[in-house]
């Protein structure tokens, strides 16, 4: 699961999901992360990458629910990708919806974000740069990157080769941003110092009609690659593997 928990900001801390989705299981863990943040309430809790299957049974949500009446939590959400997500947004039990939305990764933005706007619901960008797969030039060591990195291969954006890495990350980032129905983005870094840059990459010159056409571009590039005959390339090889909740997620620069 992930918590926010705040004073005067949003912080973002995360869990392993429990080791069931049953409404004792999730009232104990967020009950014990309460203990351990020492704080009686928390912002906002999300169900971490629990399947499209477990949603539908109800225990889980049920579960959340329950911590909300409780006051241990303002609001509830879900995070995850493809059809797990869409039910999630549509379900109508949700407050906020954290999913990956990127260069690389535009499914949503057809399947799920129309369905959140239309709820309503506070959109959370996470991996909203791709985790730069494509800093390095080469497949990255990082196997969690290697699924984006053979996207980003395929669909060959010409902005990744004609400007340097600072600028590749902006357009990226603000190609998340842009998208209407999103409201924030989780950047990550192993270089808190890098934290203070981010809001710079994506105000200055936003609204550029470069980027509009590149962004339009990329739209056109994913429907292209992910029609007919190649769906392969962009279809998710499994649930799992792109919405698990691990400490590798993050995103170095």
């Amino acid at each position: 699961m992930n918590f926010f928990f705040s004073q005067n900001a949003v912080i973002p801390t995360e869990r392993r999901a429990p080791p069931n989705w049953s409404q004792a299981s999730i009232l104990q863990s967020i009950e014990r992360s309460l203990q351990r943040l020492k704080t009686d309430r928390l912002d906002i809790v999300h169900l971490h990458s629990c399947s499209e299957s477990e949603l539908r049974k109800g225990e889980a949500i049920t579960a959340l629910q329950t911590a909300r009446e409780r006051g241990y939590t303002r609001y509830i959400g879900y995070s995850g990708d493809s059809r797990a997500a869409h039910y999630a947004a549509e379900c109508g039990a949700f407050d906020t919806l954290q999913m990956s939305i990127n260069i690389a990764d535009q499914e949503a933005i057809d399947l799920t974000l129309p369905v959140a706007r239309e709820k309503n619901l506070g959109v959370i960008v996470k991996r909203p740069i791709a985790n730069a797969a494509w800093k390095t030039g080469h497949k990255p060591m990082d196997s969690y990157q290697h699924e984006y990195w053979e996207r980003l291969r395929k669909l060959n954006y010409d902005f990744l080769h004609h400007f340097d890495l600072e600028k590749t990350i902006s357009i990226a980032l603000r190609f998340a941003l842009s998208l209407p129905g999103v409201h924030t983005a989780i950047v990550r870094t192993t270089k808190p110092e890098r934290l203070p840059k981010m809001p710079r990459r994506w105000k200055t010159d936003r609204l550029a009609k470069k980027n509009s056409a590149r962004f339009a571009t990329a739209g056109k590039k994913w429907r292209r690659e992910s029609g007919s005959g190649k769906r392969n390339l962009l279809r998710r090889k499994t649930e799992q593997k792109i919405t698990r909740p691990s400490i590798v997620e993050k995103t170095i620069f």
